[in-house]
């Protein structure tokens, strides 16, 4: 394994939360009006849904989960549906707020008040709380994706409901986690056959999951000699992940790139690999605005060898609900469906003067698309 050669600040700081300013509700909204003025011309209106929202249902909600939690203390672990359903309804309360609200800064200051009002529950919740902090200076880091991953929701009485739920809610995190090794195992066979050693960039790279995996439970007759490079921005990241796979019998070499996407897609860096038979980027499109991921996906293209692959995930904002995250852990993505998706990439490939095929598959359960672009063999 490489050392993690980085030209960043490697030091991330966590996010300086402004949590509970006032438990008491009205005090909350009135605070939350004073700071954004005069900020719609529907103010009285808005006023009025958001008042009933913070004032009535929130703190109603919290002393229904409150009587949940004391009988899941007494033994009882037959609530669970129960805290579903009425969480599934504060969530349809928050869908018919972010309705009545065009102002995007009102709204994120509604979500923190809301959480606000949510608070004791972050404290004896492991996963929310890391969701909210955020220790590693942004959502969805390769401790967090980890807890994903494993799928370990503590006992009701234990404070597990929110566990269950939210960790319920990432199944498609995990089913594309599958459908990833799937896709791997499929490509790597196909390949074996046409070239003993194989060059893969994976970008954002995380925990390397797939990789950790797939090289216990892999079984191919022939398997090529891989040349895996990781991209993170997150120094902890790439030592976690070279740590666990530094005896991985898939691996012929692991380097790892301590550097952003954007420095990625700014061609701020070079590489002892100038080509890739395949680059993929799992998650990370989620977070990216247009014009930032037409240029990631850009200079992705160039990096690819004749017949190589891009393959790039994105959650269908049509399939998934991103409520949950949004308003309970302050954990958000770009919405795109697959139109959109498609009408982007497929719009980078355009505007790229090589030619290429592109496809979208999915996750088993049809929430994550794949999109997969390959090179034609005969361009340069």
């Amino acid at each position: 394994m490489n050392p993690i050669p980085s030209t960043q600040n490697n030091v991330n700081k966590p996010n300086e939360l402004k949590l509970l300013r006032s438990a008491e509700p009205k005090v909350l909204l009135q605070e939350l009006f004073d700071e954004q003025g005069d900020f719609d011309s529907n103010k009285e209106r808005i006023k009025k849904f958001v008042k009933r929202f913070l004032v009535y249902e929130v703190p109603k909600y919290n002393n229904r989960i409150t009587s949940l939690q004391d009988k899941a203390s007494r033994g009882s672990d037959k609530n669970l549906y129960s805290f579903v359903s009425l969480t599934d309804r504060l969530i349809k309360q928050c869908h018919e707020l972010e309705n009545q609200l065009d102002n995007r800064l009102l709204r994120k200051q509604i979500q923190r008040s809301f959480r606000d009002l949510i608070n004791p529950w972050y404290g004896v919740n492991t996963f929310m709380q890391r969701c909210l902090e955020k220790p590693r200076g942004y959502p969805g880091d390769y401790a967090t994706m980890e807890m994903v991953y494993d799928y370990k929701p503590r006992p009701f009485e234990k404070y597990g409901f929110f566990d269950h739920y939210l960790l319920g809610h990432a199944s498609c995190v995990r089913s594309r986690k599958e459908k990833l090794k799937s896709y791997l195992k499929t490509f790597l066979a196909s390949q074996a056959k046409l070239s003993p050693d194989l060059t893969i960039l994976s970008l954002g790279s995380g925990p390397c999951r797939e990789w950790f995996e797939l090289g216990q439970r892999i079984s191919l007759q022939v398997i090529p000699r891989i040349h895996l490079v990781c991209l993170d921005h997150d120094v902890q990241a790439l030592e976690f992940s070279q740590g666990r796979l530094s005896k991985n019998q898939l691996l012929e070499e692991m380097k790892c790139i301590n550097e952003s996407l954007v420095t990625y897609s700014n061609n701020e860096w070079s590489l002892e690999i100038k080509l890739f038979d395949l680059i993929y980027a799992v998650g990370s499109a989620d977070y990216f605005y247009d014009e930032s991921l037409r240029r990631i996906l850009s200079r992705s293209l160039t990096l690819l060898k004749p017949g190589g692959v891009l393959l790039v995930t994105h959650k269908d904002s049509t399939k998934f609900d991103v409520a949950p995250s949004e308003w309970l852990c302050d954990w958000s993505f770009v919405a795109r469906d697959e139109e959109r998706f498609s009408h982007l990439v497929q719009g980078v490939l355009l505007n790229s003067g090589l030619v290429f095929s592109w496809h979208i598959e999915r996750d088993e359960i049809g929430q994550m698309m794949f999109g997969v672009a390959k090179k034609s063999k005969g361009a340069a």
